[in-house]
């Protein structure tokens, strides 16, 4: 018996800045941390299930609430507002996600590639499988279920010539890269390993070489951040201080490396207790919604400062940061209340 077909994958790529899309953003901001995690179970499921799609069902719903540890009511809420802002689709009664569909499109074309390599490898004039009417399902020990009917003498899988077209097992077009591919010209298997791991060699060297060169708005503002509240003169400085470090060493600049990122701090920006309040401070705006963000955004100035001025805190700070901190003063003041001790504080604004 040859081995069973598989339509599932074994894990998926998880993006490093996946929470930083902008409807991660808005599941997490509706559903907190659970949104979060009940998606990542949710990718996880649909990874190990046949054709990366789950049957929508009562029953499903019920077993799958139980094993990610959240009522029923719940995984629905969280599943339909991911149809809703299409993070999910419906396709048939079933949840797939077409963004991982996608990513396997290339397993998923080498797979059918593999299993068509097998059937036009012409048998010998007497083999069984010719002469015996097809009568075995195995070629070279791999399996060939995808044949439905036992092939004849004059069958086209035995001469070796089968026109079959790789399926997307979501049910999604094969992108054209895929599908137009040369004629096969017979080699050994070694010599096509050897090929294959060289072309995925020089596109991931490629791709590398691309991405130190330009990288995105959106990871400058995660770098910054993470220079701002290590407390540097001058974040933006370091920043392109950093890129420009692994740009020479030909590295992708990470998250975690900037928090290794180490140079020389002489002189303080703020003070440890002020920088720590004004951290949590920044989160909280981050994830209280559109004017919350905006200001979070304006809270990391490279002309904010606070000082002491006539037995007072004095905060110069952006006029959208002074709205914020206004509209949310009981929150600011339990925050910030170990930073001041016990000094009022005085909002100074400009404009940025």
């Amino acid at each position: 018996m040859g081995r069973p077909r598989k339509n599932n994958a074994e894990y998926y790529t998880h993006d490093s800045g996946m929470r930083n899309d902008v409807k991660i953003k808005a599941l997490r901001r509706k559903f907190s941390h659970t949104g979060y995690a009940v998606w990542n179970y949710l990718l996880e499921a649909l990874t190990d299930s046949d054709d990366f799609r789950i049957e929508w069902n009562e029953i499903n719903r019920e077993l799958f609430a139980a094993d990610f540890d959240v009522t029923e009511d719940e995984l629905s809420a969280i599943v339909d507002y991911c149809l809703k802002i299409d993070l999910l689709q419906m396709v048939e009664g079933c949840i797939l996600s077409d963004t991982l569909c996608g990513r396997f499109n290339t397993l998923i074309y080498k797979r059918s590639r593999d299993r068509e390599s097998v059937s036009e490898r012409k048998p010998a004039e007497n083999s069984e499988e010719c002469v015996n009417g097809g009568n075995k399902k195995e070629f070279f020990g791999i399996s060939d279920s995808e044949n439905s009917e036992k092939p004849t003498e004059n069958s086209e899988e035995c001469i070796g010539n089968p026109s079959k077209t790789p399926k997307n097992p979501c049910g999604l077009s094969i992108k054209s890269s895929f599908s137009e591919f040369p004629p096969r010209v017979e080699k050994s298997r070694v010599e096509e390993r050897k090929e294959e791991e060289s072309r995925e060699e020089n596109i991931s060297s490629s791709r590398m070489r691309e991405e130190t060169v330009q990288v995105s708005e959106e990871e400058k503002r995660n770098f910054f951040e993470i220079f701002f509240f290590r407390n540097f003169q001058d974040p933006a400085r370091e920043v392109e201080r950093f890129i420009a470090w692994n740009g020479k060493q030909s590295n992708r600049p990470t998250r975690y490396d900037a928090e290794l990122w180490n140079p020389e701090v002489k002189d303080r920006r703020f003070s440890e207790g002020f920088l720590k309040a004004w951290k949590v401070l920044y989160t909280t705006a981050k994830f209280s919604g559109p004017d919350g963000e905006e200001a979070a955004f304006q809270m990391m100035d490279s002309r904010l400062s606070i000082k002491p001025l006539n037995g007072k805190w004095q905060l110069q700070c952006p006029e959208k940061v002074a709205v914020w901190l206004n509209d949310n003063q009981v929150t600011v003041a339990e925050i910030l209340k170990p930073a001041l001790r016990g000094h009022p504080l005085n909002i100074k604004t400009y404009r940025t």
